[in-house]
């Protein structure tokens, strides 16, 4: 039997919905949007959050900043990106993206003061990096980081929550991680691997 035009029509529109052709764009993220900005063509991101992020544009490929991915928080506040790889290409030499676009996050305990970009300065807790103005200042923090942390991204289901003392937690690879739940916890212990390094940002 033919299939008639309107038919034909259906099954090719099927199969692009089914991935067969071009892949159709990802949603955005719950709560993130742009922020309306001149120029147009480079708004910042706005997150569920209320946060701002940080860029107006990728600090990997300097792209427009994409909804559908989750940010890094550097120093509580948020850094966008514009695609899956960008995030983990970041995490890997974050000093040399933020530098490039000249973001300079701000002090956790100084007000109105600025945090210094230097490795030998950063200590990240899960996803999250932070950076601070001495070595005394990192110190302080690694003593008791729940008074200064503020919300964190849990590296499993990638929610954001708020830790407390309570908080499931684990020393992996020489990093602190948080969790939203024991259940988190212990895929986390399942696939360490997995889940210890931010690798795109997808839900």
């Amino acid at each position: 039997m033919r299939n008639s035009p309107r038919s034909l029509a259906a099954i090719l529109t099927l199969g692009l919905g089914l991935g067969f052709g071009a892949a159709l764009p990802a949603a955005p993220a719950a709560g993130q949007h742009y922020v309306p900005t001149d120029p147009v063509e480079h708004p910042r991101m706005s997150y569920g959050d209320t946060l701002i992020s940080l860029n107006d544009r990728c600090p990997v490929r300097q792209a427009k900043l994409n909804p559908a991915f989750h940010p890094i928080y550097v120093n509580r506040q948020p850094v966008a990106f514009c695609c899956m790889p960008c995030p983990g290409v970041f995490a890997q030499d974050p000093e040399r993206y933020l530098r490039a676009l000249k973001i300079e996050p701000p002090s956790l305990f100084q007000k109105g003061k600025k945090a210094t970009l230097d490795s030998s300065l950063r200590y990240r807790i899960g996803f999250e990096i932070y950076y601070f103005s001495s070595r005394a200042e990192v110190d302080r923090f690694k003593k008791d980081p729940l008074p200064y942390c503020g919300v964190l991204t849990d590296p499993v289901t990638m929610a954001r929550f708020r830790p407390t003392a309570k908080s499931p937690r684990i020393e992996y690879a020489q990093r602190l991680y948080y969790f939203a739940s024991d259940s988190s916890r212990i895929a986390f212990l399942g696939k360490p691997e997995k889940h210890k390094d931010r690798r795109d940002g997808l839900n």
